[in-house]
């Protein structure tokens, strides 16, 4: 099997959530991998950066300011990416939000938010870039999960619930859309070293209850969660469909 397996030279990719951490680290590494990239995020701030690393990538770079939990939002998007490109060929829904906060005290608005972004996010931009898939009788989604949808952890019930929903709507569509050349998959990190999670890390406590539960004794990075994303996203993952891949440093396995 060549190198090429692994490329993915003239595709265009859409990602959410790109303004910082995995977002931000996935776009760097899917263009590198060869993608054009279509970067997405409620806030644009970071992005005009972001897309200068892409170029320098040597690959071009569009940037949508988008609330992927509005419908007329993601589907202008999606025209308008169509529009530029004539194609979409791979999508991933890496935009989240989590709220650590206690069962009793997660209120309606704390759930229904999470939800908005980390469910009906990722349904309605699934939605509407399958449609556009189907239409060129090809294309690959891969959903950004969690460990979360499958083990049980304190103060994190809404967003575990959502990221349990991500989990089975890759499955759904992976069997509603294999006719269509369509392929879905998911990929479940557990804890990773962000801009975001850098305050976490810093107490050694809590970091040292993380590496003794995880078998491989150390966090993840960014490139530990690009490199499966890429894999999926790629020819090498052809007959790979429906499946979550849990990249979490073995976490699930005890």
């Amino acid at each position: 099997m060549s190198d090429s397996y692994f490329r993915l030279d003239g595709t265009v990719a859409v990602l959410t959530g790109a303004n910082q951490g995995l977002g931000k680290g996935l776009a760097d590494e899917l263009s590198k991998a060869g993608a054009d990239m279509v970067l997405v995020d409620r806030n644009s701030n970071n992005l005009e950066s972001i897309a200068e690393e892409v170029r320098r990538n040597g690959r071009k770079a569009m940037i949508r300011e988008v609330d992927i939990t509005v419908e007329s939002h993601v589907s202008a998007m999606v025209e308008e990416v169509v529009k530029e490109y004539g194609h979409i060929d791979i999508l991933v829904n890496c935009a989240g939000v989590a709220h650590r906060i206690s069962a009793e005290e997660t209120t309606l608005e704390v759930w229904q938010q999470t939800m908005n972004v980390n469910l009906q996010g990722v349904f309605l931009c699934g939605r509407e870039v399958g449609r556009q898939m189907i239409r060129q009788k090809s294309g690959t989604i891969i959903n950004i999960t969690s460990i979360n949808c499958a083990v049980a952890r304190p103060n994190l019930s809404a967003y575990g619930a959502s990221k349990a929903g991500v989990m089975q709507l890759t499955r759904c569509w992976a069997l509603e859309w294999a006719p269509h050349n369509i392929r879905v998959n998911a990929v479940a990190p557990s804890f990773l070293k962000t801009e975001m999670t850098e305050k976490l890390f810093s107490d050694p406590d809590v970091l040292k209850s993380l590496l003794d539960r995880l078998p491989l004794k150390r966090i993840g990075t960014i490139v530990d969660i690009a490199a499966p994303v890429i894999f999926l996203a790629s020819p090498a993952a052809h007959y790979i469909t429906g499946q979550t891949l849990f990249a979490d440093g073995g976490w699930t396995i005890q």
